[in-house]
């Protein structure tokens, strides 16, 4: 149905009328936001309005469809050049499994790099509590629930010698990968390893059968001091297209 369209709104109507039924409380007002993949200009205006987004509007995705040396054409000669280096640079990269004894200790690896890189560009965080909360509920129902329709979350580090120098956290809905979050430290950026660690993460995704790598939000062409113009152009460097979504 269409974003904005009248069986999306009735869609949403019935949904809070179930909820409602099953409380004593009262509706105010409905907030939600259309996973459409085009934008409709004045859609949503007759019984709504649009607020502030929670998520991004513009997000950078892969087509595992295709083949791994397509995908590695499409990106841009420099991504090709700094993965290559990875490689020289000795970056190993490994997926962790939430049955490891160690799963705990990745969890702050990732949480430790998440602090650092968010240091480092300037934007806020959640508690650390709120990262190892979120990735133990969803690794623990996988576990306990084995089936695809299970949404589920991976961890992801690059390593050098044993020793971390990025992470990744990686949800798998549907029929794509999610990246959700991730973080390295800048002391060692000339090895490379985020680099290594998308290109193998996405190419694993695309091995398991996932049909699209998510690398999460982008800022607008041109917008060089929105909050996410620091990611985008090394998002964007592995190719791609983007997606546009109609908003709240």
């Amino acid at each position: 149905v269409g974003c904005f369209s009248d069986a999306m709104r009735m869609a949403v109507s019935d949904y809070c009328a179930k909820k409602l039924s099953q409380s004593k409380r009262t509706l105010l007002f409905i907030r939600y936001e259309p996973s459409c993949f085009e934008r409709k200009e004045g859609g949503g205006t007759e019984q709504g309005r649009r607020v502030l987004s929670t998520q991004p509007d513009r997000e950078w995705f892969l087509d595992l469809a295709k083949s791994e040396e397509e995908l590695f054409l499409q990106m841009h000669p420099k991504t090709r050049y700094n993965i290559r280096l990875a490689s020289k640079k000795d970056v190993q990269v490994q997926c962790v499994y939430f049955s490891e004894a160690s799963f705990g200790s990745h969890i702050d690896i990732l949480v430790g790099f998440l602090e650092k890189t968010a240091t480092q560009k300037e934007y806020r965080l959640h508690s650390g509590a709120y990262y190892r909360s979120l990735i133990n509920f969803f690794t623990q129902r996988s576990h306990e629930q084995p089936t695809s329709e299970i949404s589920h979350i991976r961890l992801y580090e690059a390593t050098v010698s044993g020793e971390p120098r990025a992470s990744a956290c990686i949800m798998y809905v549907g029929d794509t990968a999610y990246y959700l979050y991730g973080g390295s430290d800048a002391r060692y950026a000339p090895v490379m390893a985020p680099y290594a660690l998308h290109a193998f993460i996405w190419n694993d995704a695309r091995k398991s059968g996932y049909r699209y790598y998510n690398f999460g939000g982008i800022a607008p062409e041109g917008a060089r001091h929105h909050p996410l113009s620091g990611v985008t152009r090394f998002k964007m460097g592995f190719g791609g297209e983007h997606i546009l979504y109609p908003g709240t």
